[in-house]
This record gives structure tokens, sequence and C-alpha cells, in this order.
């Protein structure tokens, strides 16, 4: 090998960062939204030999070992997870702080509206807004009248929230532009999504910053929450940082259902009183309904052991064990000591691999080179 390969070295960008799991591991990139997935050896080369001279890597290895270690490189330079530096100018590039934090104590808010609600929607959307609430998703459980969404709308707008979410059932107005129209003419509405569709259509309105999305579901209910999928990974910043700390789900989150309830989730069955007799600003300063913002993925059983955890979304209803709130989520199908999803080939849950494996909880301790890291794309 050339002397100029060998004495080079190579950073981390700060934007990728290496999360192991139990079966293998991957690297987040945030900036591209993608997950590479790679062999616990090169997550251990990477955490352990990080900026060091190719040369001095190879000096833990043996030869039959090299070739290897050149297609961890390649592939790390491929896809610009990596970039030559100077020895002398390692320290000038730090790694990025995962501290997380928001300027509200309340995020994001979800309101159920029906037609045999009990409580004020004025009173609702007033309280929200005196909590400096973030981002509403205004939910209409049944057909409500035009006139009453609009007045609603209006009124949510003048307010403090910076975007608005609906979801409506399709026979309101039966017309598809009668919704693309609807979120023209409300600038705040990021999204809109209709439920009892003839069709299941994406139709953005003003890409890609606001859309409306038609499903063919019949119905909207409280047990349709909680899924776990690839689909809903959020490979960016602001999710990545808050997994370190908080519950993804539930932090800085607030409920009003369909009774006036408040909840950390509709789909819960405890309630912190009705919205007409308590004064939100107290709800979200009691530790008893705090105390499940901080739950992380790295708490949670199975989901600790997954390299998805910091990306995937949570849900602590929907749980295999409801005595233990740390139990992993009861809709999650992705093994990760298996590392492969319900459907795939050889799956087995999490469960039977457990009864198979006794000494599991041990975990891995060789990490031998492995060919072949993978890419794929997170989005």
């Amino acid at each position: 090998m050339e002397k100029e390969f060998l004495n080079q070295r190579y950073k981390l960008f700060a934007c990728c960062i290496p999360v192991k799991g139990y079966y293998r591991s991957g690297i987040v990139d945030i900036n591209r939204h993608k997950i590479h997935i790679i062999p616990h050896s090169l997550f251990y080369i990477i955490k352990r030999y990080k900026s060091k001279a190719f040369s001095e890597i190879l000096k833990n290895f043996n030869e039959d070992e090299t070739a290897i270690l050149i297609e961890y490189l390649d592939f790390l330079k491929k896809n610009e997870i990596v970039f030559p530096v100077h020895k002398e100018e390692i320290n000038r590039f730090p790694t990025l702080p995962l501290h997380w934090d928001f300027p509200s104590n309340c995020s994001n808010a979800i309101l159920d509206l029906g037609i045999k609600s009990n409580s004020n929607y004025i009173n609702c959307l007033s309280q929200l807004n005196k909590i400096n609430c973030f981002h509403l998703q205004i939910r209409l459980l049944d057909i409500i009248e035009i006139p009453k969404i609009h007045d609603m709308l209006t009124h949510a707008s003048s307010l403090s929230f910076h975007t608005i979410q609906l979801i409506i059932d399709y026979r309101v107005a039966n017309s598809e532009d009668f919704f693309k129209d609807l979120m023209k003419q409300y600038w705040k509405l990021s999204k809109i999504e209709v439920f009892n569709a003839p069709m299941n259509k994406f139709s953005p309105v003003v890409e890609p910053v606001t859309l409306v999305i038609f499903h063919e579901r019949k119905s909207l209910n409280i047990t349709q929450c909680g899924n776990i999928d690839q689909r809903y990974f959020s490979i960016e910043m602001n999710h990545f940082t808050e997994a370190q700390h908080f519950n993804t789900c539930l932090n800085r989150k607030l409920c009003i259902d369909e009774n006036g309830e408040v909840k950390n989730c509709p789909s819960m069955s405890r309630n912190f009183g009705h919205i007409d007799n308590v004064d939100l600003k107290d709800i979200i300063s009691n530790p008893d309904f705090t105390g499940i913002w901080s739950i992380r993925k790295d708490d949670i059983d199975v989901c600790k052991d997954c390299e998805f955890r910091y990306v995937c979304t949570d849900c602590r209803c929907f749980i295999k064990d409801l005595d233990n709130i740390y139990s992993q989520p009861a809709k999650c199908k992705y093994n990760p000591y298996i590392a492969k999803w319900e459907g795939e080939q050889d799956y087995i849950t999490v469960e039977k691999w457990r009864e198979e494996n006794p000494t599991w909880e041990k975990g891995i301790k060789r990490y031998p080179l492995v060919k072949n890291p993978q890419k794929i794309d997170g989005e």
C-alpha cells in the first residue's frame, strides 16, 4: 500500500452518528435522512480508532482482515460518512451536541371533537393558547357542520399555534376540492387527513409544505395509534436528539378527548380532570402527568437493544406487559435480536427467540470483521 494512503486519517461527519444494536449497528445520517446498517466490527472500529491513521488501525488486525478494513473505509468514503483530515486539524471538528430543549412545556396537543362532545372547543383552544402550545391536531370524530369547522379554524388560526393539522371525515363535504380549498384558506394548516374517502391519495397543495391525504379507512378510533413501522421513522435532528432524553411520542404532549378529559394520550384511560374544571398550566406542571415524558427508548425493554431506537416512535399505551410501563410496544413487529421484521424469512418473535437463547442478556462479546456494510434509505 502507498505510504500516503496508510498515513491518511479520517473523521466522522458530525451529522453521522453510530448507534449500536444487539445484532447489528447503524450509522444515522441526520442531514441526509438515511440509516447505514453496519456490522458491530465497524461500529467498534469507529468508536475505538476514531481519527487514527489507517496504518495504526491495521496494527490491530491480521493480514487476512486488511481487505475487509479497506472495504469498510471505501464504504464510509463512498457514502460521505467520513472525510480526510490532518492530525493537527482533528480537534477543529467537534462532535454534535445531542442536548434537546423546547421553548414551551407543551410542544403539541390533540383535540378530539365529536357531536356528543361535552367540552367547549373555544375554552379548549384558549387554554392551549395560554400554555403556548406550538402544534395542534384537531380530530373531528363525527360529521361536523361546515360553518362550525370554519369557525373553529378561524379561531384557532388567530391564536399562538404555529401549525394546525386536521383529521376529518370525507362525508363532511364529499368533495376533494373542499379540503384543498380549506388548506389554502387557513395558512396555519400544514396537513389535512381525510378518512372514509373513496380513494387513497396524496395531494400536495403547496409542495412540500402542505398536504391533503385521503384514506379509504372507514373510521377514526383510539385503537389505531401505537403502530411501529419503518414508514414512521423520523430521521432528523429534533427527533434524534429528543430521543436521547425523552419519550418521542408523549414528551410535552397533551390531549383533550371528546369527553373533555385531559390525558397524556387519547388512547389512555387515565385522565387528569375535565377541561372545564382544570387549568392546563397546573396539569403540565403536575409530576404525575409529566413523569411519562422522560421514558426513553434506552429505558424500554427490547427497544434499548434496537439499532433504530433513536429514529423510531414509541407508545406507552399499547404495550406487551400492562404491569410494566417499560414494556416493549405491543404493535412493534421488529425483532432486533435477529434483525428481521415480521413477514421476513426466518422471523420469530422476541419472546420465542429469548426462550431459545436463555443467555441472551450476556450480549455479544466478540466483534469479528464482517463484509458488506449496507446502506438503506430511511426516509
